[in-house]
């Protein structure tokens, strides 16, 4: 049995679903839909399960089965009891792969097919660099950014996959959103779409720092403030080196230069991460953070800044520990996840830069003695 996206409760609902919460019997009133989804598919796979299929089945799955649902496997007596432990997992490995498929071709442009733009068709024309821009109609609260939904009418649309882990930064950009002089930018999930009365929020189990620096600005245009500098992630902690691999960062700052007297200077921020675990086996593909600014220094503020997800793939990816200033080769997908134009305060900067990435200490590194300079 597959999953069709536009037939799917499970993956067309606001809420992606843990299958095992669909186990017991019951009514589920509040996710018939899913219920009903999920049996259909534990009756398929049992019906093509012979004795054999079955011992070969717990198996295949005793790890998965142990390690997910321990209680439920020491409970199960019977024949019946495996297969539906069975069914599940299947079905558990069936949504991660649908999942997975839906995410990767999250990084492709939107396209008026995309499930979103089919029910709301104008909005696809008025994106602008493929992100939705952002306004006040969009929000309501209580609004808690792990959950965010951008309300369109009485639909309630989502973050983009890579955008809606940046909980706090998805909070920053809502709030800039209220200001008149800015324009913000989101990129949004083209296969997640609920309903207004059906959204349930909630509230953030835990809570991330942004970077906090003091103002300041880089407003030389000197050839000798422009160019490149690379930052090597150093000696790193247990915990940080498991959520956030990091072999370093490249920064790149270079003057426009679009005519004489053009004043604005860009800057091209460009992380790497290593190709493989800490066991040494490769990983399936890299996903960097970039990031792109421009300085308006006759304004001495930031005009414009941007953040995208760049997928290379493991088999051409350049930097490696013992080399990590490596070019990291051809990318094969690349989704800009948000935007921000308008002059914006160093304040205001500086934290969704910050926000954006988190985990990546040498973002601090190289502002730390630029901006200390200014105090």
């Amino acid at each position: 049995m597959t999953f069709e996206l536009r037939e799917s409760a499970l993956l067309l609902g606001p809420v992606r679903f843990d299958p095992w919460e669909f186990f017991n019997e019951g009514a589920y009133p509040a996710h018939r839909a899913e219920k009903d989804e999920v049996e259909a598919f534990v009756r398929e796979y049992l019906a093509g399960l012979d004795r054999p299929g079955l011992e070969a089945a717990v198996r295949q799955h005793a790890e998965y089965l142990r390690n997910w649902v321990p209680d439920r496997v020491k409970a199960a007596q019977s024949d019946a009891d495996y297969a539906r432990l069975c069914a599940f997992a299947e079905l558990h490995h069936a949504i991660v792969d649908a999942e997975h498929e839906l995410t990767l071709a999250s990084l492709l442009a939107p396209d008026r097919g995309d499930l979103v733009f089919g029910e709301h068709p104008a909005l696809y024309d008025t994106l602008t660099d493929g992100l939705m821009r952002l306004t006040p109609t969009h929000i309501e609260e209580p609004w808690v950014a792990e959950n965010a939904a951008f309300f369109v009418g009485e639909s309630a649309l989502f973050p983009h996959p890579f955008l809606a882990e940046y909980r706090e930064l998805l909070r920053v950009l809502a709030e800039l959103s209220e200001d008149a002089g800015l324009a913000v930018y989101v990129a949004i999930d083209p296969y997640r779409l609920g309903r207004r009365d059906q959204l349930q929020q909630c509230l953030l189990a835990d809570y991330w720092d942004g970077l906090k620096l003091t103002p300041q600005a880089l407003d030389s245009l000197d050839r000798h403030d422009q160019g490149s500098s690379f930052h090597a992630a150093g000696e790193r902690g247990e915990a940080e080196a498991y959520l956030h691999p990091l072999l370093g960062t490249w920064f790149h700052w270079k003057a426009r230069g679009d005519n004489e007297s053009d004043p604005v200077k860009r800057l091209y921020i460009q992380e790497l991460k290593p190709s493989e675990d800490r066991s040494g086996d490769p990983f399936e593909a890299v996903l960097n953070r970039e990031l792109h600014a421009e300085r308006d220094t006759s304004r001495r503020k930031f005009t414009h800044v941007d953040g995208k997800i760049v997928r290379y793939p493991t088999e051409t990816y350049g930097p490696t520990a013992t080399n990590p200033r490596a070019l990291p080769g051809p990318y094969e997908r690349k989704r800009k996840l948000w935007r921000v134009d308008g002059p914006m305060s160093d304040e205001q900067w500086m934290e969704v830069v910050g926000l954006f990435y988190r985990g990546n200490e040498l973002i601090g590194e190289h502002f730390e003695d630029a901006f200390a300079e200014r105090l």
